[in-house]
């Protein structure tokens, strides 16, 4: 800037300097109006409004599409200033990928070359705004919203009181062993559920029983306790003054829940009914539970009172490839600017691979955390990797009497990241990390072995959701969930609407056809007719 008489001065920026996170973000348009306030570079009199049109257009238009791009939108009072703040090389990706959605195509390299010299004037002009509080890039455990007054950690079942945890385990036999031949087995072996159904049934209900323990003040409970109606009226006012919005879609899983145990009792001959357990009479225990949380949940939606869950937009493969070299090279934010610790830097190693590897094999969350060294994860042949799930790994892993498989052979690209992946862990692990813990993608834990070492374990559920989310957060800027990787690498496939690309979607997801057309497939249904049927009667008249 110059002391010169002639040169504008740039108006105040839009935000005070000491502006804290909780304060407003800024918009890319505020950014935008600020930069027409700025002198002119190297000197030259006036401010940049007063620019020729073709200059401050190209400029414009560059701003446009980078936001595009990011958001996928051009309009800049809907983007914040923070996504210009990242790593220049993302952003001017951002460019480029937005450039590609307005065209149609990707832009040829002249024009590309000056898209990226007018955004790097541009970031450059806005440096000290970018450098603010509030705009400059922050770890994804600053990005993420956090909401005031949410409940606080709930029970486990492992923490409910001894006899409970006996019944529940008696029921779960009940409910999974498809051998069970106990009490009630004639209308449990009808009923049966898999492991990873039962413990999520279960884990419903931990609210239940928390409340019954620390609000009620019991000090055991049984199952007849839970299905108790007086208790579960007392626990239905309780939870809904608790929950600020939503909490309907919960509730109902409790009473679903809760109509399990019931019919369970019913069976085994514990609990009093004149019904059958087989009856779905109204007024059967079980059904009362089913009609008391469809109706609450139908009430929850008429009233408006749900909470939405957060929509985040599908990612092309090629896009969820690029992010993944990315962050083979980007090390991760902290949040006051250290260098990433070693446990932070292996996060991010393994969000890397899980992207890279995941458009290739998009297998679910369990058999990521699961899969193992020689079991799940093989060379076959020198150069030949497979991947392999059966039975019980898999989430339908029986149709009727047959086991079904999940096997895989990985192309070139996927084998570059297994052994990528591979040398990053002999630099965590050591030469011998085979022998250290057969997972492919381990955890390092808090525990500690006889040594003092530090043990690598199974990766938790919450550990493997929070290293592919604070990736994505911190590089594209929104959130990922780890299972939305299936859902894009299908909708990209079936996208063409021809059923040999809803079977090849099948093959990766190891899901049936039927499921994969159900959920995926959305032809174009007239170009349909006139591609073939139509043409076919047209060519011979």
């Amino acid at each position: 800037m110059t002391s010169m008489t002639t040169t504008a001065q740039p108006r105040p920026l839009p935000v005070h300097p000491g502006m804290t996170e909780q304060s407003s973000p800024l918009t890319a348009g505020q950014g935008w109006q600020y930069y027409l306030t700025l002198p002119r570079e190297n000197g030259k009199p006036g401010t940049n409004a007063e620019r020729s049109a073709v200059d401050l257009g190209n400029r414009l238009r560059a701003f446009k599409d980078a936001a595009l791009g990011f958001a996928h939108t051009e309009d800049l009072n809907k983007v914040p200033l923070s996504f210009l703040a990242r790593d220049v090389d993302t952003v001017l990706d951002d460019l480029i990928l937005g450039t590609t959605r307005r065209l149609g195509h990707a832009p040829n390299a002249k024009m590309a070359s000056n898209l990226r010299s007018s955004l790097r004037h541009l970031r450059t002009a806005l440096s000290d705004l970018l450098k603010l509080p509030g705009v400059a890039p922050k770890a994804a455990r600053q990005l993420r919203r956090i909401e005031q007054g949410r409940w606080q950690k709930g029970l486990r079942s492992d923490q409910w009181p001894a006899g409970l945890r006996a019944e529940l385990e008696q029921m779960r036999e009940a409910y999974t062993d498809p051998d069970y031949a106990g009490p009630g087995y004639k209308y449990l072996v009808t009923k049966t559920l898999r492991p990873i159904s039962f413990d999520n049934f279960a884990t419903s209900l931990n609210r239940l029983v928390a409340f019954l323990l620390h609000e009620k003040g019991y000090q055991e409970l049984t199952l007849l306790d839970l299905i108790d109606p007086a208790r579960f009226l007392q626990f239905r006012q309780w939870y809904f003054k608790q929950v600020k919005r939503g909490g309907h879609a919960f509730f109902q899983r409790v009473c679903t829940g809760l109509a399990k145990i019931a019919a369970y009792l019913k069976a085994i001959g514990s609990l009093e009914t004149p019904f059958e357990v087989t009856s779905t009479h109204p007024e059967t225990p079980w059904m009362q539970f089913v009609m008391i949380g469809r109706r609450k949940r139908q009430e929850g939606y008429a009233k408006k009172q749900y909470a939405d869950a957060e929509k985040l937009p599908i990612r092309t493969p090629g896009e969820l490839a690029a992010l993944a070299r990315k962050l083979r090279d980007l090390p991760p934010r902290t949040t006051d600017g250290r260098a990433p610790s070693r446990r932070q830097a292996f996060r991010r190693l393994f969000a890397a691979v899980f992207f890279g590897l995941g458009v290739y094999a998009p297998v679910r969350g369990r058999n990521w955390r699961e899969m193992r060294w020689g079991d799940h994860l093989r060379e076959e042949q020198p150069g030949e990797w497979w991947i392999e799930f059966s039975g019980a790994d898999l989430k339908n892993g029986t149709y009727g009497d047959r086991v079904n498989t999940y096997r895989l052979r990985l192309p070139q690209g996927a084998i570059a990241w297994v052994l990528w992946w591979r040398e990053q862990l002999r630099a965590f692990l050591g030469d011998h990390f085979e022998q250290v813990t057969p997972l492919v993608f381990p955890m390092l834990s808090t525990l500690q072995d006889d040594q003092g070492n530090y043990c690598w374990v199974q990766m938790s559920h919450k550990y493997f959701l929070e290293c592919v989310d604070n990736a994505a957060l911190e590089v594209l800027g929104q959130r990922f969930r780890p299972h939305m990787i299936r859902h894009c690498v299908a909708t990209h496939i079936v996208g063409g609407g021809q059923i040999e690309d809803a079977q090849q979607a099948a093959t990766l997801l190891g899901d049936t056809l039927s499921t994969v057309l159900r959920i995926y497939f959305r032809p174009d249904k007239q170009r349909a007719l006139d591609e073939g049927y139509y043409a076919e009667l047209d060519a011979d008249q």
